[in-house]
């Protein structure tokens, strides 16, 4: 399943190395795409996925993907394309809550 992986700081400062200082974690999480999307993608020989051999798993049989929703948030990038064919390429769209006072380990 094709997703992104999210980690949001507060109090973070640019470093000259065009890194960043971290302040607190106030979330970590992951946002995910349609299954059709990532079967399309993953059909494009230029992605690491295209080329393993190891079965995907699908938005249903994903342990976190399918129980995101019971816990009251859709974790599913929105995707506009850009032209009349996915080629053109595409945009997503996501809204996310974050509690900026939340201070995590970062792990």
């Amino acid at each position: 399943m094709l997703h992104i992986h999210t980690k949001v700081f507060t109090n973070w400062a640019p470093q000259p190395s065009r890194t960043f200082k971290a302040g607190h974690l106030a979330y970590t999480g992951q946002c995910f795409f349609n299954d059709d999307v990532s079967e399309t993608i993953n059909k494009v020989t230029s992605t690491p996925s295209a080329t393993h051999t190891a079965a995907c798993a699908t938005g249903m049989t994903d342990s976190t993907s399918s129980t995101t929703p019971m816990w009251h948030y859709d974790p599913v990038v929105k995707l506009e394309k850009l032209g009349v064919i996915i080629d053109q390429g595409l945009v997503g769209f996501i809204t996310m809550g974050i509690n900026a006072s939340a201070a995590y380990d970062l792990v």
